[in-house]
């Protein structure tokens, strides 16, 4: 049986080597790019203007850098107004976790288990978030439910390794 059979949906193939990359894609996002796919990328924009530039077609050498680099320009410094959280959840049983996944859920753009801890008596999870207009009242909202021991929040750059 293949190893990509058993691997969990939307997560990519695995790859060895320094540039491994094991994160979860979002529906309509590529990932980032490792430092190694950069530097390939450039070569190959590199190449492509050697090109053109042998193939003496310089007005089209030079008002194809001047392209790339204004849309290099405008990409490179738009950034994304959505904050990364991670929700810290202690529950007392599974029925309380039930009620506080739905509940965020319901109220956030988007909500991903990252971790699930289960002892006597305790469901410990970590969710990944995405906050709707930056509303953290939802936490507010998780410690008032029955079975809710605590509801944490936390902002983070996005990168998880867990």
């Amino acid at each position: 049986m293949s190893d990509r059979a058993n691997r969990p949906e939307g997560l990519p193939p695995e790859r060895s080597g320094p540039g491994k990359r094991l994160e979860r894609r979002e529906p309509g996002r590529r990932p980032p790019l490792t430092p190694e796919e950069a530097r390939k990328k450039r070569e190959k924009r590199i190449m492509i203007l050697m090109i053109v530039l042998a193939a003496g077609m310089i007005p089209l050498a030079v008002f194809g850098s001047l392209i790339t680099g204004l849309i290099l320009l405008v990409f490179v410094n738009r950034k994304s107004h959505v904050t990364p959280y991670i929700v810290v959840l202690q529950c007392g049983d599974g029925e309380a976790e039930a009620q506080a996944r739905a509940l965020l859920e319901a109220s956030t753009r988007r909500c991903a288990v990252k971790s699930k801890t289960v002892r006597e008596g305790l469901v410990e999870l970590n969710l990944d978030v995405r906050l709707r207009d930056g509303d953290t009242g939802v936490v507010n909202a998780l410690a008032g439910l029955e079975g809710v021991r605590s509801a944490v929040l936390v902002s983070y750059n996005g990168d998880y390794l867990g």
